[in-house]
């Protein structure tokens, strides 16, 4: 039986009208969207014996009629436009896209790094005060030893927080860097 399926070619947007054979309407669909048609319709093709198709002047009217033909796309058409704007990737109009340069951010990088550097100082500083405070506690039971524990804790606190900023830093780099287009 022969089928008409209108659509739309699948690479360049433009309106299809194709007669296949084919023993059923999924047939007809399925060998058009292998052949490159987003189909929107399919109808029995005039000519295929019902009343007032078959024979005469109808088939000849039809170009290509009985047999299948290459789908006939609108740009062949006078007046026709397509149903999709699209262009190819190989238009010659449109520019080579810019080259995208990944900045670096140097003194961002430097100043986290110094916050590193400075939260690591002061985790040395608080664990060691944290020590001296609790042999001073442990033996003399003196009030400075718990002083120092304090100012160990302190210490350990504000480093924690100076890696928390650096963290912050680093994130605040690495997103500018992902997200530049220059």
């Amino acid at each position: 039986m022969r089928w008409e399926v209108v659509g739309a070619d699948t690479k360049t947007g433009l309106d299809v009208a194709v007669v296949l054979e084919a023993a059923d309407r999924m047939t007809a669909e399925a060998v058009a969207v292998e052949s490159g048609i987003i189909v929107s319709a399919v109808r029995v093709a005039p000519g295929n014996g019902y009343a007032g198709a078959a024979g005469g002047a109808d088939d000849d009217a039809r170009p290509g009629f009985g047999r299948s033909i290459p789908p006939r796309v609108a740009r062949d058409l006078p007046g026709s436009v397509p149903v999709i704007s699209y262009r190819t990737p190989d238009t010659e109009d449109e520019p080579p896209p810019a080259r995208v340069t990944t900045p670096h951010y140097p003194e961002l990088l430097r100043h986290t790094e110094s916050l590193d550097l400075w939260a690591t100082i002061f985790l040395v500083a608080g664990l060691l005060q944290m020590i001296v405070g609790a042999v001073i506690v442990i033996d003399h039971n003196a009030p400075a030893g718990f002083v120092l524990l304090g100012a160990g804790v302190l210490c350990l606190v504000g480093s924690r927080l100076l890696r928390l900023f650096a963290a912050v830093g680093h994130a605040v780099r690495n997103y500018l860097q992902n997200h530049s287009r220059e």
